[in-house]
């Protein structure tokens, strides 16, 4: 009899198959199940299988609860440990995702944003002894630097260095950018910008441009001869302050190095500089494809800046015909490999940006070469005209270095 009792008083587990005292299992409909398999949500009561249940860390230990009740606000996933928590122990959150006590050793507070980041992303600014977040200090140098920058269309009177007997001056525009935000320390930029203008502001100064992606600047260059370019202006020197300031040229892919070559370079005339001109226009026109966009390093996709300007020449032209087609080109916009459009000048805009004085000086020597070329040559002998009459001769040695490392000659 009490045999028949004790077995009314025991039930197996559904779940597992163990057998245990009805009192100590809990029961779901008309099955029932040990406490290995199941348990009360801690939040509602209900009776769940484990299997369906997140362990929840409260101040006072840890407890069960039901996947329905884990949805609400009354608990969060912790986003470091991955660990579900009651909402008295979350500390903070970070980019929208919960943080717990435990893991708030990992994370700061950015005094400026007030939003929580990793202690990676948090930095020491010394400027205001802050702790801020890297966006926070992009922003902060961001507006620092523009107060040393000018305005794109600023040009000053220029002022011209070393000597030309066949007016040959050069104005160069350096872009330089940083080649992403992951790399870029905002402080060393701007200390690269204010040691540039202190150091160098007789002969250059400083732009926005609004084509460079982060923070990037324009380095603009009064005219100076390419003697003076070469040995005189300390190119070397603020190639390594860009590169001290993680400001680089040839990784970024909007960087370009533009060169402004003087028009009186061309003759004393305006029909004797655009004839020449125009022959300079058909050379570049000639070997853009074959030859010079190997030369600057750029990609396809970079070519809108500085694009193919299509330019002719026939069996029938003569000096006027081939005048009115470079009026034709120029008409065509500033985005040419050869720019028309500036008054006192001729501009190149076909070269990547450099910070390598090698390559920077080869792209000077380049333009030299080639508009000393279509200055002296006769317009009857442009079209028959190859790459090696051009450069193959050329006395330039970082010139003639770089044409060998791209096999252009």
């Amino acid at each position: 009899m009490k045999g028949d009792l004790k077995m009314k008083d025991e039930r197996k587990c559904v779940s597992c198959g163990s057998v245990h005292n009805i009192e100590e299992m809990y029961q779901m409909g008309d099955k029932y199940y040990c406490c290995d398999c199941a348990s009360l949500c801690h939040h509602c009561g209900k009776v769940e299988l484990l299997d369906n249940m997140f362990l929840i860390r409260y101040e006072g230990g840890n407890h069960y609860v039901c996947e329905e009740c884990s949805e609400t606000d009354a608990f969060f996933l912790c986003d470091h440990c991955e660990e579900y928590y009651h909402e008295d122990m979350l500390w903070g959150n970070y980019h929208g995702n919960g943080i717990c006590h435990k893991c708030s050793t990992h994370f700061g507070i950015c005094t400026e944003c007030e939003m929580v980041v990793l202690n990676s992303e948090l930095e020491y600014y010394e400027p205001t002894q802050e702790h801020l977040c890297t966006e926070c200090i992009a922003n902060r140098e961001e507006s620092a630097l523009d107060n040393l920058l000018e305005s794109y269309s600023y040009k000053p009177y220029p002022v011209f260095f070393g000597e030309s007997s066949e007016k040959c001056f050069l104005g160069v525009e350096l872009e330089v950018d940083v080649k992403s935000l992951k790399d870029c320390n905002p402080q060393k930029v701007y200390q690269a910008a204010e040691t540039l203008r202190e150091n160098y502001r007789d002969r250059l100064y400083l732009k926005r441009d609004g084509s460079l992606s982060n923070l990037g600047f324009e380095i603009t260059t009064h005219p100076a001869s390419l003697a003076h370019h070469t040995n005189d202006f300390e190119w070397e020197n603020i190639m390594d302050i860009c590169k001290e300031g993680t400001l680089r040229g040839n990784d970024c892919s909007t960087a370009g190095l533009h060169i402004h070559l003087s028009r009186d370079y061309f003759g004393e005339t305006q029909e004797v500089q655009d004839l020449h001109i125009a022959k300079l226009m058909l050379l570049i026109s000639k070997f853009y494809t074959s030859h010079i966009l190997k030369f600057s390093r750029r990609k396809p996709e970079e070519l809108r800046w500085c694009s193919n300007p299509e330019m002719g020449l026939d069996f029938l032209d003569d000096e006027k015909t081939i005048i009115d087609k470079l009026k034709q080109c120029k008409a065509k916009g500033r985005y040419l490999a050869l720019n028309l459009e500036n008054e006192h000048t001729i501009e190149y805009r076909v070269f990547k940006s450099s910070l390598n004085l090698c390559t920077f000086l080869a792209s000077l020597q380049f333009v030299v070469e080639i508009s000393k070329y279509a200055k002296e040559t006769d317009l009857a002998d442009i079209q028959t005209t190859n790459w090696r009459d051009i450069f193959m001769s050329t006395e330039y040695p970082e010139l003639k270095s770089y044409l060998e490392r791209k096999d252009l000659i």
